[in-house]
């Protein structure tokens, strides 16, 4: 039980520090203050509440005012927790997204970690922005606004689900920080990539994996975790067949293999399922990290020349340049054009339309390649 005796004890010491009985109560000695709390569990929830400050809140008074916290908690309708709040939401965003891991560790870090005990309808603005005080005196605007979106789309999931009845405005949080700046991903114009090519072969290093990555991103125009993800099997009769669950926006999507795909796909060896199977986990029958190529490229000296992504926006500007309608062109992308209601009707994906024209793309970035190492073959170093 909490005593006066081991009050005095506690507010005599130098560090910070709390105290606790049986019941949920604790006295936390905190930096400028000393706090009352209390934390209790209902339905399997935790719950977390503050009771007042210490003196101003006796020992006697903070248990009065947990009992009457408990008894209204237990009246009352279940108040969701944070914690529990964003687990609803995280496991709605997994059936969503591919990408949905970077997003829960983001979430348990900076909101759950912190306030994952407070009722979702006692959550404020002040609170998570005191919550993001180290996030913003590093300036990491774009994870704050990151945050901010994970805040906004979870408490209007809570809303409309009926979870919780009223929950405090949270939608205009960021208006507290300065705007980031957009930082667009490196890439560089169809008209530099022969050049491209020739710096990268004058690197004159072991190409292996990342090469054989650089390639297929290439002459697929996949994301990387589309890429290194594929399986031998999603070939067929002259398709590569990603799965929906694989794709960033949930769809399936179909891949012309191209001649110079074909080639490729020619030298590598079937070690297990994946085409571009990890060289360091191959006992354990797993893919290549979907950085491996982004890391490479960065080690070679192109950080901020060209990244992995930068390659489907070199696809994009050339078949732009080339007058291949927006359609075709957005269908090699694997991007969804138009409103909800045309992507409902919309089942066509171009795939014979597109064959071509990945065909012709695909010439072009072998031209380049070749271009490339016939000037290296000139100029040799």
């Amino acid at each position: 039980m909490i005593t006066n005796i081991a009050i005095n004890n506690l507010l005599k010491k130098d560090e910070l520090g709390r105290l606790s009985e049986p019941g949920g109560l604790e006295l936390r000695k905190l930096k400028k203050s000393v706090k009352w709390y209390g934390r209790f569990r209902k339905d399997g929830e935790l719950i977390q509440v503050c009771l007042g400050n210490y003196p101003d809140v006796t020992i006697a008074g903070a248990r009065a005012k947990l009992a009457q916290v408990k008894q209204a908690k237990q009246e009352g309708p279940a108040d969701v927790s944070v914690r529990r709040a964003f687990e609803l939401w995280i496991a709605k965003k997994s059936q969503e997204v591919e990408s949905w891991q970077p997003i829960e560790k983001r979430v348990k870090r900076h909101i759950v970690s912190k306030l994952g005990g407070v009722a979702m309808s006692d959550l404020t603005a002040p609170m998570l922005i005191k919550a993001w005080e180290p996030l913003e005196k590093a300036k990491k605007y774009e994870t704050i606004k990151r945050l901010c979106r994970y805040v906004r789309e979870t408490s209007s999931f809570m809303v409309n689900t009926g979870r919780v009845e009223n929950i405090h405005s949270l939608g205009s949080i960021f208006d507290n920080y300065p705007a980031s700046k957009v930082r667009h991903r490196p890439t560089i114009p169809p008209a530099a990539l022969t050049d491209f090519f020739y710096e990268f072969y004058e690197k004159k290093v072991s190409y292996g994996l990342a090469y054989d990555l650089l390639r297929a991103s290439f002459y697929t125009l996949l994301r990387q975790q589309e890429v290194t993800r594929m399986k031998w099997d999603w070939i067929k009769d002259g398709i590569i067949e990603v799965p929906a669950e694989i794709m960033k926006m949930r769809r399936p999507h179909r891949v012309p293999v191209t001649t110079q795909m074909e080639r490729l796909l020619a030298e590598i060896p079937q070690l297990n399922e994946y085409v571009f199977a990890s060289p360091y986990r191959l006992n354990q029958g797993l893919p290549a990290h979907k950085e491996t190529l982004n890391k490479s490229l960065i080690k070679l000296g192109f950080k901020d020349i060209l990244c992995a992504h930068g390659i489907r926006a070199i696809g994009s500007t050339y078949l732009a340049q080339q007058g291949v309608e927006r359609s075709v062109r957005e269908a090699c992308l694997a991007h969804l054009t138009g409103t909800s209601t045309e992507l409902a009707y919309q089942n066509y994906d171009y795939i014979n339309e597109r064959k071509s024209v990945m065909q012709g793309w695909c010439d072009f970035v072998e031209e380049c390649s070749k271009k490339a190492q016939q000037k290296l073959k000139n100029n040799p170093a």
